[in-house]
């Protein structure tokens, strides 16, 4: 910290004022399918190829499965130089994609511009971690929450913890929103099981948590969201602004 606290008073001194703050993830990647988000800008593009580390194959055949708002884009890492040049291939390796861009959603379907894209990650390799490197993202980040459909999101700044501590205070616009977490068989296997469904609830002749199952009859608890996680969300009701704010 001192190093840190000398380092910003001789750039202040020189006139010169910079937040770039390195953040580091490491997450466990067991074998199977996992849901993550990419909590930092990494490198230029957040390209995958900027997030993981390929250079010795331990990603090869491992697919990323981007959320297209009806279903799953599924691209493969593969080194195999006779099909692709971008280091991606589909999932039966005979075709070349292009780097799947994981940072902020927006660009695609089925993601939100403002938050961080959700995405899943089929290992079909062993346990591995994946490490996230980059520039935490200070300041305000907002992002809308559309009515309808299914969005693929995660915390656009590195936060853990209860979901409303994630930047959300439900102050009645947010009632019926389900929050849809991936469920996987891990460590037995890592299969797909499905998605474990909350949404949020002011009824309190049901719940004194604030959130309920997505029949709105039995109580649950608050979702906890984890480093790098990915989710759901579906939004029955009006859009709604969702803010999260650092400033250190």
């Amino acid at each position: 910290m001192a190093a840190l606290a000398a380092g910003v008073a001789t750039s202040m001194a020189q006139n010169v004022y910079s937040l770039n703050i390195v953040g580091y993830a490491n997450v466990q990647c067991d074998h199977g399918f996992h849901a993550y988000s990419n909590p930092f800008q990494v490198g230029v593009s957040n390209g995958a190829n900027e997030i993981f580390d390929n250079s010795a194959g331990a990603w090869n055949d491992v697919q990323i499965q981007e959320w297209t708002g009806a279903g799953y884009n599924v691209t493969a890492f593969s080194q195999d130089t006779t099909v692709t040049t971008t280091g991606f291939a589909n999932s039966a390796g005979s075709l070349q994609k292009p780097v799947p861009i994981l940072g902020m959603g927006g660009a695609d379907a089925g993601s939100i511009a403002g938050a961080a894209k959700g995405w899943l990650l089929n290992n079909v390799n062993a346990s591995n971690n994946v490490v996230f490197v980059g520039t935490v993202r200070t300041g305000t980040n907002s992002a809308t929450i559309p009515n309808g459909g299914i969005q693929a999101v995660g915390s656009a700044i590195p936060y853990a913890g209860p979901i409303t501590s994630l930047g959300f205070t439900n102050t009645g616009q947010l009632n019926d929103i389900q929050i849809l977490e991936f469920v996987s068989a891990t460590p037995t296997g890592g299969a797909a099981v499905g998605y474990n469904v909350t949404v949020w609830s002011q009824d309190t002749t049901v719940t004194t948590t604030g959130f309920a199952n997505s029949a709105g009859s039995l109580q649950k608890p608050e979702p906890q969201i984890r480093i790098g996680e990915g989710w759901l969300m579906h939004n029955p009701n009006s859009p709604v602004n969702w803010t999260q704010i650092l400033n250190p």
